[in-house]
């Protein structure tokens, strides 16, 4: 074997191990990247009703809540705001949030209604957004089925929520 040879080998070699750890790290991001947004998802869901009367005891009117556009533009230029500027904000933050997650909800809804699984609507709505919520036992009863069969249509529900309320699905 001469010199070439055995560079190009060991070149090409080397290439192929440095794709593969390369494709092994992008598929754990996108893991990491999945498993986050399932969370946040989650976290939302949970806090669903927490937020809705944060939003409707906010002292600052809607008309001044802040566009998606000022929130990235707020997160990007690191602004030294006073405390009081700060609350005013947290208060818009939440009604912009809020206003996000509702349309997210009613689109699910509707794509539930029109792929025949109004179940998962349902599920959602019992457990999280409904002011008198339901626990899966008690779903589970209405629903006839299992709790176990609950706690599963939740997690294909928030599944299909976490691609409807940030936009990318993996």
């Amino acid at each position: 074997m001469t010199e070439t040879e055995i560079v190009t080998l060991a070149s090409g070699t080397a290439t192929k191990a440095a794709l593969e750890v390369f494709e092994r790290k992008m598929n754990a991001e996108r893991e990491s990247f999945a498993a986050r947004r399932l969370e946040r998802a989650r976290q939302i869901l949970r806090d669903y009703r927490t937020l809705r009367a944060a939003a409707l005891a906010s002292v600052h009117d809607s008309a001044e809540a802040v566009t998606e556009d000022d929130l990235v533009r707020e997160l990007m230029s690191m602004r030294d705001t006073s405390r009081i500027e700060s609350i005013a904000y947290s208060a818009q933050r939440t009604v912009t949030l809020l206003t996000h997650v509702d349309r997210c909800l009613d689109v699910f809804r509707i794509l539930c209604e029109r792929t025949g699984k109004e179940r998962q609507w349902r599920v959602i709505n019992g457990l999280y957004i409904a002011d008198d919520p339901l626990t899966a036992d008690e779903l589970a009863e209405r629903e006839y089925m299992s709790t176990r069969s609950i706690y599963k249509e939740a997690k294909a529900a928030i599944a299909t929520l976490a691609v409807i309320f940030f936009g990318e699905a993996y």
